[in-house]
């Protein structure tokens, strides 16, 4: 934790060794080459330039360094040419990750099928690869990070002996193994959790002990591990499979070689301590605050011999522009502090990041390479690690659409909407409207048209309804579902085991309804909110398609379907699905193309589905017909534009470990766990460049925003949102302001037209489902809250005194009413009650 003589930061780049020119080597004295690895994917690797100079600098024999770097292949011409312009006399050999395969074999293990987007950078990885790299002539070969500055030489380090070991590195007991990964995990039990971890920053290896141990195939065996289980250790950690890998059978190695930490700002209390007891024993003495990072002595004491290695990891980089800095109580700076005099009271500290500048400003500078702030290096560094994984942009941002020709729109620029609505109180529908109008221009509003579908009992007061709330201005058409088609279609889908309302099934007759001149139409769920201007989406590019749907890999079509089915032909098992019921239509081509008897087709129990869909349940669900019906005929739109699911109280074990992955190899980190489902892209105001969501759909589940929590024990079951975790509710609730809740809860109207609106106390409310599973005193249930699959779990909630199970339901859902019977069976003198608002009956 020391370090030896600290040039000045004012003063010149420091001289390479024998006082020759910047950039220029001294004749060398030995025979042996001293090997350094590197692995980047940054397209203006400034850290690098700081650790070649650093490197050369203080190396007595600099002709013997031989630098190899492994790059991605569409950067290695320019910087071959930038390195030569600045190192004109350094050896520097240039690798692909593609070689033996090592890019495929670490995608492989960092993903579950081959949809699926990998946001780490297999660079991270190519550690463990190094001897498959390298030439076979390379016995021996340091590892460093580019965060890394040399301050002795090399040469001591490279020619430490290993007694055998495949690698050497610096242990670091200010981390325990129990911080880096799961101890908990059955994988892990061998393990000791306060075992000291070791950095790998730096790593001496003896390329033929890797090989003969095989510490790539341990590294893989790992990732596997973890890709598997999802709670092992964190995805987008190469530390941990390394550390699982390496800890029984490594070296250790003096501390001087890796004073890691300089680019973070705050320390947990577990590494407090550690330095604490470090500095405590060593005479010196060492302010312990969380956010004082380590100081760090720049001169010998103690017996402690000076640091010979500094290493800026942290995100903090020194090369990064400034930002401001948070403040202590005394006025410093948070940040890391060096001090060349440890025995000195009155020596003056200086920042560590000023330490690095001498051996890479100049060099930056020199080539034009441009500084950026940490945010700014975080999406270039993401983009990077994307663009090495073979992931597309799209799944780091929300691009803009490739729109369609203007010829093949209408003249007039319309832009049409369509909303089936079937609740007497439409809170959904007055959102998403105000949503979508919030975010749409002044002069696209002019052109924007909505086509609000409802019962027939229920046009007059949701006209009113519409009318009371939203300007003149305003372009909204209410019109009654079709009730003869609509019956007849409930005939043919009762024959074939469906109990579900058409209503609920709008593609199957919404092509009948909509006028003629409507060429193409956003079908919106009223549990949805737009964020963004909705003339993009409505008209994007078809390119031939019927049309364009939102994927979700969280979910694959393995799911629900059987393989081996001649239905299924043609089809990919591992293909993403895709949100059914948020889709632009181009409604001539569905008319064209008669779709609407196609999914008809596919829909329930027939002779020509049987055994099709995995369960009987997913027969008479329009979920997997609708997937199976557009999964060639639909454009797949970017997955990141759509958080879908925030009315669920949990995920599946499948959905719950890929989303796991995909935030966690961003950098998201959280407990992996089913519940509460966690959306970290769906915020009040998204930006596009950090790829947050411009549609949200509270679809799935009870936890409808507008739904009243019987109690504080709802809350934990609610849907999180955001980078900080808070209940998705409150999104939704910014697009209905307090005092439309009367006037959207109205049920009738009085003779001269004023909405009458219920009581308060008769709104529905819901509690957390778990609870209900374990015997709540008071149950009720609400049959317009129960996800549109069918009732799964009753609903607990507060319905009045007695033991009266109150049941308010719409015509829509009263088939569900008898699965729900059947749970009851056996339970005596429990009174129903049937309580139909006016309008519904």
């Amino acid at each position: 934790v020391l370090l030896a003589q600290t040039p000045s930061p004012k003063g010149p780049l420091p001289a390479p060794a024998r006082g020759l020119p910047f950039g220029v080597a001294s004749r060398s004295r030995r025979s042996s080459r001293i090997e350094i690895a590197v692995s980047t994917d940054e397209p203006e690797p400034i850290g690098l330039l700081a650790l070649i100079n650093s490197t050369t600098s203080t190396c007595a024999t600099p002709r013997e360094l031989r630098f190899h770097l492994i790059v991605p292949a569409e950067s290695r011409a320019q910087l071959k040419q930038s390195l030569s312009t600045i190192f004109p006399l350094v050896s520097v050999r240039m690798y692909s990750l593609d070689l033996t395969g090592v890019r495929a074999k670490i995608i492989r293990h960092l993903r579950r099928h081959e949809r699926e987007p990998v946001f780490v950078s297999p660079y991270r990885f190519a550690l463990a690869y190094l001897p498959q790299l390298l030439s076979t002539s390379i016995k021996r070969v340091l590892w460093l990070h580019t965060d890394v500055i040399l301050r002795a030489d090399v040469r001591e380090l490279f020619d430490t002996p290993l007694d055998g070991f495949p690698a050497g590195g610096v242990e670091d007991c200010a981390h325990r193994l129990r911080t880096t990964l799961n101890t908990s995990h059955a994988a892990a039990a061998g393990y000791d959790p306060d075992a000291c971890i070791f950095n790998s920053g730096v790593l001496l290896i003896d390329t033929t002990q890797w090989l003969i141990l095989g510490v790539a195939s341990r590294v893989e065996f790992w990732m596997e591990i973890n890709l598997r289980s999802s709670n092992l250790y964190k995805h987008d950690s190469p530390l941990a499979p390394l550390l699982l890998a390496l800890l029984p059978i490594y070296k250790r190695l003096p501390r001087a070689w890796n004073i890691a930490g300089l680019g973070r700002r705050k320390l947990s209390s577990e590494e407090l301590k550690a330095w604490q007891r470090f500095w405590q024993n060593v005479g010196v003495r060492y302010d312990a605050n969380p956010q004082a990072p380590a100081l760090i002595l720049t001169g010998a004491a103690g017996g402690i011999p000076a640091a010979k290695l500094l290493h800026f990891s942290g995100r903090f980089k020194p090369w990064l522009t400034p930002v401001p800095s948070a403040v202590r109580s005394d006025g410093r700076a948070v940040e890391a502090r060096c001090r060349e005099e440890p025995a000195s009271a009155s020596a003056s500290d200086v920042r560590c990041a000023s330490l690095w500048v001498p051996h890479g400003d100049e060099a930056a500078g020199a080539l034009g390479w441009s500084r950026r702030d940490v945010q700014g290096a975080a999406l270039v560094a993401a983009a990077a690690a994307a663009a090495a994984s073979g992931t597309h942009t799209s799944e780091l941002s929300a691009p803009p659409l490739q729109q369609e020709d203007l010829s093949q729109l209408p003249s007039d620029g319309a832009v049409h909407v369509t909303i089936v609505a079937e609740e007497a109180a439409p809170f959904g529908l007055v959102a998403v409207i105000n949503s979508t109008v919030a975010h749409v221009s002044a002069e696209r509003l002019r052109a924007l048209h909505f086509h609000v579908i409802v019962p027939a009992a229920l046009q007059v007061l949701t006209s009113r309804k519409l009318g009371r709330i939203f300007p003149p201005e305003l372009l909204v058409s209410v019109t009654a579902a079709p009730e003869s088609r609509l019956d007849k279609l409930a005939s043919r889908l009762y024959a074939v085991g469906i109990a579900t309302s058409p209503m609920e099934l709008p593609l199957l007759w919404l092509h009948l309804v909509l006028p003629a001149d409507v060429h193409r139409t956003l079908l919106l769920p009223a549990d949805s909110l737009v964020l963004t201007d909705i003339s993009e989406l409505h008209g994007v590019a078809l390119n031939g398609k019927v049309a364009a749907v939102f994927e979700d890999c969280s979910n694959l079509f393995e799911v629900y379907f059987n393989h081996e089915h001649k239905l299924f032909q043609g089809h990919g098992r591992a293909t993403c699905a895709f949100d059914v019921s948020l889709i632009l239509l181009d409604v001539r081509a569905w008319r064209r193309d008669d779709l609407a008897l196609k999914l008809l087709e596919l829909l329930g129990l027939q002779r020509r589905t049987e055994n099709l869909y995995l369960s009987q349940a997913l027969a008479i669900s329009q979920t997997p017909a609708v997937l199976l019906l557009l999964d060639k005929r639909a454009l797949r739109l970017p997955a990141r534009w759509l958080a879908r699911g925030l009315a669920r109280d949990s995920w599946s074990h499948l959905e719950a470990a890929y989303w796991h992955r995909y935030w966690g190899q961003q950098g998201v980190h959280y407990t992996y766990s089913l519940r509460p489902v966690r959306a970290h892209h769906a915020v009040a105001s998204p930006r596009r460049e950090t790829g947050d969501a411009l549609l949200l759909r509270f679809s799935g589940g009870v936890y409808k925003p507008w739904v009243r929590r019987c109690d504080a024990s709802s809350a934990p079951a609610a849907a999180v949102c955001g980078r900080r975790w808070s209940d998705c509710a409150s999104l939704w609730w910014q697009y209905v302001a307090e005092a439309n809740v009367a006037m959207i809860e109205a049920h009738d109207t009085d003779p001269s037209g004023t909405l009458l609106a219920l009581s308060t106390n008769q709104r529905p409310c819901v509690a957390d489902p778990t609870l209900a599973a374990h015997g709540a005193p008071s149950k009720a249930f609400d049959a317009d809250l129960a996800p549109r699959g069918g009732v799964t779990q009753p609903v607990a909630a507060l319905a009045g005194a007695g033991s009266a199970l109150r049941i308010a339901i719409p015509n829509s859902s009263l088939a569900r009413l008898h699965s729900y019977g059947k749970k009851r069976k056996g339970k005596r003198n429990v009174p129903l009650q049937i309580k139909v608002p006016n309008g519904i009956g």
